[in-house]
């Protein structure tokens, strides 16, 4: 498939690529930005840190906005199915560590009162 304004090729595989990555950045933001914060406050009143990996991720969540990059970068370089496969890669690693980071605190919660 040919785009007639760009002469770019691969438009679909830009696509995949893009939503995959702006999936898996869109949940590891909301995660970061609103359940991350709640357990801050129940582990500080606590007196217990969080989590290490909790920590991080609370962190570094926004980095996840760099892969969107990436996979328009990578089209624009003429590699569409590579494109596509950043998303995808993405959303296969990012989402799973999100979840843990964030369910991480709920399983040492007990162990705090």
């Amino acid at each position: 498939m040919t785009s007639v304004a760009t002469g770019r090729t691969g438009i679909g595989w830009l696509l995949i690529g893009l939503l995959c990555s702006g999936v898996a950045a869109a949940g590891c933001t909301v995660l970061g930005r609103f359940a991350i914060p709640q357990f801050v406050e129940s582990f500080a009143e606590a007196g217990q840190p969080l989590p290490v990996i909790t920590q991080v991720f609370a962190g570094s969540y926004g980095l996840v906005w760099l892969a969107p990059l990436a996979v328009v970068a990578t089209w624009l370089a003429g590699r569409a199915r590579t494109s596509a496969l950043i998303g995808c890669i993405e959303l296969m690693l990012a989402t799973p560590v999100a979840l843990f980071a964030a369910y991480l605190p709920l399983f040492k919660l007990g162990t705090l009162f």
